[in-house]
């Protein structure tokens, strides 16, 4: 298993060298696009941290080569399990400006999703009910108690609560085929 992500994890940063280089070819324009499709991304994912050659860095010069690139990862925490860096998945991700949402219980990916599009204004209440009686007697008729002296009482109460239009209850119920998407 780590033979085999070393070794996509290799021909993936070779096919990004390659691909960067042919914005030094003067016909670059003239080239054709090149497409990168990688599923378990997270198993060949790299962070060059600003330095070398990673995603970061392949991906944020990529549309001048005239390169696509369409990454399936299982979650925002497990990319940022195999990076080993917040900051550095955030560039990654940063940088894949459509995206696609499918059924995720994963907090951080349901952030990534609801974070671009803010938190709306919703009208919340609660309501409560109170039974008070004084000096209550058996009632052998109806059973339970009754009483001359009670009272009953209702408080309704509404608030104004920040929520983001969709929940994570509503991604943990997609179903196959159903997905949320970001489209730039």
């Amino acid at each position: 298993d780590a033979l085999a992500r070393s070794i996509g994890t290799l021909l993936k940063l070779l096919y990004q060298e390659a691909v960067l280089a042919r914005v030094t070819d003067p016909d670059h324009e003239q080239a054709r696009h090149a497409i990168l499709i990688m599923d378990e991304y997270q198993d060949v994912a790299t962070s060059g941290g600003g330095a070398g050659l990673g995603d970061d860095r392949f991906l944020a010069k990529a549309r001048e080569s005239k390169a696509i690139t369409i990454a399936a990862t299982q979650s925002v925490s497990s990319l940022e399990n195999a990076v080993r860096s917040e900051p550095a998945t955030r560039e990654i991700l940063q940088n894949f400006r459509t995206r696609l949402f499918g059924n995720s219980t994963d907090p951080k990916t349901i952030r990534l999703f609801q974070e671009p599009h803010g938190q709306i204004e919703r009208e919340r209440s609660s309501r409560s009910f109170s039974e008070n009686a004084q000096d209550p007697r058996p009632n052998a008729l109806l059973g339970g108690y009754g009483s001359r002296r009670s009272s009953i009482s209702e408080s309704v109460s509404t608030h104004i609560a920040l929520e983001y239009p969709i929940t994570a209850r509503e991604f943990a119920r997609l179903l196959t085929f159903e997905a949320y998407a970001q489209i730039f």
